[in-house]
């Protein structure tokens, strides 16, 4: 039989109770949510949650990479960009 402080603990290592300060009319639409969607008001914040840092996360800016530009009118002539063969070939000239 489980001691029933322990279990207390048990839970309180799962959980965490907190207050949060939400404007009047969103916690009206998030409360008709929720009885909308046969959700708790609590299942809503942690999936919004969730779902803000999981988007956050793909959202992150990847590594920049410094590109390094020449002055000039394009391509010399001759130089086809679109064929390797060409490419290789002007390459090789150099």
């Amino acid at each position: 039989m489980l001691n029933s402080k322990r279990l207390t603990y048990i839970c309180h290592s799962v959980y965490m109770r907190t207050t949060v300060r939400l404007a009047d009319d969103l916690m009206r639409e998030v409360k008709q949510h929720a009885l909308k969607t046969d959700r708790t008001l609590t299942q809503l914040i942690q999936e919004a949650l969730v779902n803000l840092i999981e988007r956050e996360k793909s959202q992150e800016s990847p590594r920049v990479i410094e590109l390094t530009t020449f002055r000039g009118d394009g391509v010399q002539p001759g130089v086809d960009i679109n064929s390797n063969a060409n490419l290789l070939e002007n390459m090789d000239n150099l």
